[in-house]
């Protein structure tokens, strides 16, 4: 529908009404009238040829008002016509936008409904509607991701979860067809996420996913605005390789069933993965935080990769942080300030030619006596003393002032 304002922009033109007529004819009478009253008043004792002369001039100023009033006439009516033609344009175009809207709210509806259709085929169709109504309706692509999103946040049992009974083999069948459907809603994020395939690109999106039950979810090389992650359950593979989070990026609490892996992905906001769980591989081998970056109190069952180059522009808190496999660090560089304040590394900690230009904190740190440590300059490790309540076995992070004992380095060249 057309708005009040709109009515009031392009009002209905209106054809020349009678006052306008009498009064154009009453002007052009009046210039008469005039001009053969002053006239008179100068000629009426004048010579009979000046006298007609006069009478000439004033039929003439007569005329010439007469064609000036049609004129304006004639521009009053060509104004009301195009008056007329332009409201009916501004008609026709918000009548066209009207339908229009009123198409993608039908279809967008429709689409929502099947997807809580009971048939997993229904609900497949669904997605797809949505992904369709998104590509060809750019303003509407953040609404529809939301909606993706929100139904990856829905409750969620895998297959092999499935727990025996009566109706086993029908409940197995239902998970595994509702596991084809979420796996089709990450392709549709991650399809459309890639600025590489610039016609299919959607721009500016936030994700989130947070408590999200996602099964190999790969985002490889995927531009996102900001993402929320925050108790996300990454059963499988994880990638996230080369991604770009322009906003911040929250995984706090996610569990990484799976490898991780954030090999070059760049973060420009601040990224947390506070209390994060990963059950196998972390890769995050040349990545880089522009932001802070948080790992406080994350869980490491696997390696843990910050090496070769990961840049951390702001500070990087791994307070607490928890490494069960061997923990690289090497040639990474930290320009704010670092704690690993209480870590524990059960693996080898590596942190040759690391770079430190900020305060660190290594203090209440532990790594296992058993393995292989390099640690920063003015750091260095003591033995563990039970009767301060300290765990045999372990030996304990100081700084190089506290303790006359040397930097702590197992044999060997270590890894690369």
């Amino acid at each position: 529908m057309i708005s009040q304002r709109k009515q009031e922009k392009y009002p209905t033109a209106r054809p020349l009404s009678y006052r306008a007529i009498v009064l154009g004819a009453v002007f052009v009478l009046g210039i008469a009238v005039t001009s053969g009253a002053v006239l008179w008043c100068l000629y009426h004792d004048a010579d009979p040829r000046v006298q007609l002369d006069a009478i000439r001039t004033a039929s003439a100023i007569t005329v010439a008002a007469g064609g000036a009033a049609a004129l304006l006439l004639a521009a009053r009516r060509q104004r009301s016509t195009e008056q007329t033609l332009e409201h009916q344009r501004d008609v026709a175009q918000a009548t066209e936008r009207d339908a229009a809207e009123q198409r993608i709210t039908e279809l967008y509806t429709r689409a929502v409904d099947q997807l809580g259709a009971e048939k997993a085929p229904v609900r497949l169709g669904g997605l797809h509607a949505l992904e369709r109504l998104a590509q060809t309706n750019p303003p509407q692509r953040q609404t529809i991701v939301d909606v993706i999103c929100a139904y990856l946040r829905m409750p969620y049992t895998p297959p092999d979860d499935q727990a025996p009974g009566e109706d086993a083999h029908t409940r197995h069948e239902e998970r595994r067809q509702e596991l084809q459907v979420r796996l089709t809603a990450q392709r549709i994020l991650s399809a459309h996420l890639k600025p590489e395939t610039a016609e299919v690109f959607w721009d500016d999106i936030d994700l989130d996913l947070t408590e999200a039950h996602l099964h190999q979810f790969d985002l490889t090389a995927c531009h996102i605005r900001s993402a929320q992650f925050g108790r996300a359950m990454f059963a499988g593979y994880a990638g996230f390789g080369g991604a770009e989070f322009a906003g911040d990026a929250w995984f706090g609490r996610a569990e990484f069933a799976g490898d991780a892996w954030f090999g070059r992905a760049e973060f420009a906001g601040d990224a947390g993965f506070y209390e994060a769980k990963f059950a196998w591989t972390a890769g995050f081998y040349e990545a880089k935080f522009a932001g802070d970056a948080g790992f406080r109190g994350a869980e490491f069952a696997g390696d843990a990769w910050f090496g070769g180059g990961t840049e951390f522009a702001g500070d990087a808190w791994f307070g607490g942080a928890e490494f069960a496999g061997d923990a690289r660090f090497h040639r990474a560089k930290f320009a704010g300030d670092t704690t690993f304040h209480e870590a524990k590394f059960a693996g080898d900690a590596w942190f040759p030619e690391t770079e430190f230009a900020g305060n660190t904190d290594f203090v209440g740190a532990r790594v296992a006596a058993s393995r292989r440590v390099v640690l920063p300059t003015e750091w260095t490790t003591r033995a563990a003393q039970p009767g301060e309540g300290e765990e045999e076995g372990w030996r304990y992070v100081v700084r190089e002032e506290d303790s006359s004992e040397q930097h702590a380095e197992a044999p060997g060249d270590g890894p690369a």
